[in-house]
């Protein structure tokens, strides 16, 4: 929808005392003002233009399709992961009520927790777990306090079911490669 105005707009070159009976007060502000190009751009505090930490070469990322957002937590690069995590602890809050949060955990896991790996976002370092079986992240017990009740509902749940037999229904369908081979 665009707008009309009451009063006409100088050409280039025009002079604006010409259109001074249509301007009010605040409006010959806006002719004669410094142009855009001119003006000061207030700049905003550097932490809203934070660039999110590298991630090194040796974590593997993860995820549905092409979208791997996610990087793998696992024990043989724990080093590696935590220097990683914590470079993205300025992009988030982590919740009032946790004291530390540790990607480490002791021997007195729930039986859940060998269907589903710890994962982070790759930029905001935010803490989930993927499941093994669908790759569905849920929020990381540790993180939020809520326990694992979560993690066994999906693993039981039907929808995560399903992808299992739509998985092995997609390795049964044939590709283009072996499509080719039979042809030739």
């Amino acid at each position: 929808m665009s707008q009309v105005s009451n009063y006409p707009l100088p050409l280039p070159g025009e002079d604006l005392d010409n259109l001074t009976p249509y301007l009010q007060s605040d409006d010959v502000n806006l002719f004669t003002e410094q142009s855009f190009s001119q003006q000061t751009i207030i700049s905003l505090p550097d932490s809203e233009f934070l660039l999110p930490p590298p991630i090194p070469t040796s974590l593997t990322r993860v995820g549905l399709g092409l979208k791997k957002i996610w990087i793998l937590y696992e024990m043989d690069k724990k080093t590696e992961f935590i220097e990683w995590w914590l470079q993205t602890l300025s992009r988030r809050e982590a919740p009032k009520d946790k004291k530390k949060f540790r990607f480490e955990t002791d021997g007195n896991k729930a039986e859940v927790w060998k269907h589903f790996d710890q994962v982070a976002h790759h930029t905001s370092g935010e803490p989930k777990v993927m499941c093994r079986r669908c790759s569905k992240t849920l929020d990381h017990p540790a993180w939020t306090g809520n326990g694992t009740n979560s993690m066994r509902r999906h693993w039981d749940s039907d929808k995560c079911l399903k992808s299992l037999t739509r998985a092995g229904q997609k390795s049964k369908q044939p590709n283009i490669q072996r499509l080719m081979e039979q042809a030739v």
